[in-house]
């Protein structure tokens, strides 16, 4: 099973995805915890590109592009089918909010790159942690390439995200971080985690 955990910057997804590890490892899961851009030596090198060096909006594109075909191909496809549970911190719906929302980049060329990087590989259930930016980046301390864009940047890919969510169907579900603390939030996403966990494994045995 393939979870992803989306967001803008500074809304707590590395805390959440550190504390739904423990929380399926302690319930007997084979778990395995990721991040985009990243995964792979080839994907961190490009991450180290993308996060600090400043580049043009179709060069951060394509090596975003080439840092998750990597990651797929030599990560979560093998992992999905030891039969893993991937947790990402980041995944192709950060592509369209940040670099169509935020970048004014075509959202139709986006998605074509998207299926095309990850051969049509998609998340079972995506969390979004849903907070207003203005908050949220007062949170970050070291800040990257992208979250130095300024409030108006993440601003528009809060209303990417909000706009991703109403035609993605079912796959996400949305959890108000805001007033709550990191245990409130681990317990919403941890029992929406495992009832979808129930419902996958259930699927898979009519399947079979």
């Amino acid at each position: 099973m393939f979870i992803s955990l989306e967001g803008t910057d500074g809304v707590g997804k590395s805390t959440l995805l550190h504390r739904l590890q423990a929380n399926l490892t302690a319930a007997g899961y084979d778990v395995y915890c990721t991040k985009e851009p990243g995964g792979t030596q080839v994907a961190d090198a490009l991450r180290a590109i993308i996060v600090s060096q400043p580049i043009e909006d179709l060069t951060e594109l394509y090596l975003l592009q080439a840092a998750r075909h990597e990651h797929v191909k030599k990560v979560l496809l093998p992992k999905l089918k030891e039969g893993a549970i991937i947790l990402c911190d980041r995944y192709t719906d950060s592509t369209l909010a940040y670099q169509g929302g935020g970048r004014g980049l075509n959202l139709k060329r986006l998605a074509q790159l998207n299926k095309e990087s990850t051969e049509g590989l998609q998340p079972d259930l995506t969390f979004f942690l849903d907070q207003d930016p203005g908050k949220s980046m007062k949170r970050v301390r070291e800040r990257t390439r992208m979250e130095k864009e300024g409030l108006a940047f993440q601003k528009k890919v809060y209303q990417a995200y909000r706009r991703i969510m109403k035609t993605s169907g079912r796959r996400w579900f949305s959890i108000d971080v805001k007033d709550r603390t990191a245990q409130e939030v681990e317990c919403i996403a941890a029992q929406e985690l495992h009832r979808r966990i129930l419902s996958f494994s259930l699927k898979k045995k009519k399947a079979s």
